[in-house]
C-alpha cells in the first residue's frame, strides 16, 4: 500500500530566466507519479491534497487515465471533497483500490480544525474491504499542521476506530507531524496503562523496519526535513498484522522545461511512502 500527497499549489524555488520561483503544473508533475504507481504496483493508495477545479474531474480522474495509458491496474477509486479553496476550487482525499478488493462500507469524519491557526478543513476516509479471505478497513486521512487541532485529530481518529474493533485497520496520510511534535502520533501508537481497549493502538510502519530513509517532506530544499507521511496498521479480533517491508519513492527529480530552461523538478513536494503488511489469523 502507498500513501502519496500530491500537493495542491506551491512555488518551488528555482532560478530560471523567467524568475526564482516556478510553477510545474499538474499536467506535468502527474506523468511522474503515475510512473511511480505503475512500477511500484500497490494494492491501495491513499492520496492527499486532490484538487478539483470548478466545472472539471479531480486530479485522480486524469491520474486514474495516465496510470492506465502507461499499462497500469484499473483502479477502482473514491474521492472525498474536504474543503473550498478560493471561488473556483476545492481540496480533498481520495484512494486507489486494485480490482478483486470488494468494498462493504464507507464511512467518514469531518476532523477538527476550528480554534487554531488552521483553516484548513481535515478529513477522514475509511473503506471497509473484503479480499474473499479477510477483511480490514483502509483509512485516507490529512491532519492539520497546528498543534492544537493536530492533537484532537489524533483523539478522533482513535475514537473512530475505537468502535470498529473486528477488523484490522490501515491508516495512510500526512499527519503533519514534525520534530519535538510528535504527541498525536504517539497518542495513536503508545499503549497507555488507563487504556480500557489497548488493541486499539496502532503500530507505526517505519518503526518496525528502520529504513533508511527518515525523511518524506519536503523534497526541495534543506529547511524543516521531516517525516510526516504516515502508515499505521492495527491489529483486529481475528486477524493480527505483520510489517513487512517500507521505502519511500519520489525523492528523485526529473528534469522538465521552464520557459528555455531546463530545471529539476519533483512529482510533489511529499514523498511518497509503500509499505507492506501480513494478515495472519490469531489463534484462539
Amino acid at each position: 500500500m502507498m500513501t502519496y500527497n500530491l500537493w495542491n499549489y506551491m512555488p518551488f524555488p528555482a532560478t530560471t530566466s523567467i524568475g526564482t520561483e516556478i510553477e510545474v503544473p499538474w499536467e506535468t508533475r502527474h506523468e511522474e507519479i503515475a510512473k511511480i504507481i505503475v512500477e511500484e504496483k500497490p494494492d491501495l493508495i491513499a492520496f492527499q491534497e486532490i484538487r478539483a477545479k470548478k466545472g472539471q474531474k479531480n486530479q485522480l480522474d486524469k491520474l486514474f487515465d495516465t496510470v492506465h495509458r502507461h499499462k497500469g491496474i484499473a483502479y477502482q477509486y473514491t474521492y472525498l471533497k474536504a474543503a473550498k479553496q478560493g471561488e473556483d476550487s476545492e481540496e480533498g482525499i481520495g484512494m486507489f483500490i486494485k480490482p478483486g478488493y470488494r468494498v462493504i462500507g464507507r464511512r467518514m469524519s469531518k476532523l477538527t480544525h476550528a480554534d487554531c491557526g488552521d483553516l484548513n478543513t481535515r478529513s477522514l476516509l475509511s473503506l471497509s474491504l473484503d479480499t474473499g479471505r479477510s477483511q480490514f478497513d483502509f483509512a485516507a486521512t490529512h491532519w492539520s499542521y497546528e498543534l492544537k487541532c493536530q492533537m484532537e485529530n489524533a483523539k478522533e481518529v482513535y475514537g473512530f476506530f475505537e468502535r470498529q474493533l473486528e477488523r484490522p485497520v490501515f491508516l495512510l496520510g500526512d499527519l503533519n507531524i514534525y520534530p519535538g511534535r510528535e504527541g498525536a502520533l504517539v497518542y495513536l501508537t503508545d499503549i497507555h496503562p488507563y487504556d480500557f481497549v489497548p488493541e486499539a493502538r496502532m503500530t507505526d510502519l517505519f518503526t518496525i523496519k528502520d529504513p533508511d530513509s527518515r525523511i518524506t517532506f519536503p523534497t526541495f530544499g534543506n529547511a524543516g526535513k521531516v517525516r510526516c507521511d504516515i502508515i499505521l496498521g492495527r491489529v483486529g479480533v481475528m486477524y493480527g498484522v505483520e510489517g513487512l517491508s517500507y521505502k519511500v519513492v519520489g525523492d528523485k527529480p526529473f528534469k522538465t522545461k521552464i520557459g528555455d530552461d531546463e530545471v529539476d523538478f519533483f512529482p510533489s513536494d511529499h514523498m511518497g511512502v509503500v509499505g507492506e503488511w501480513k494478515l495472519f489469523p490469531k489463534s484462539i
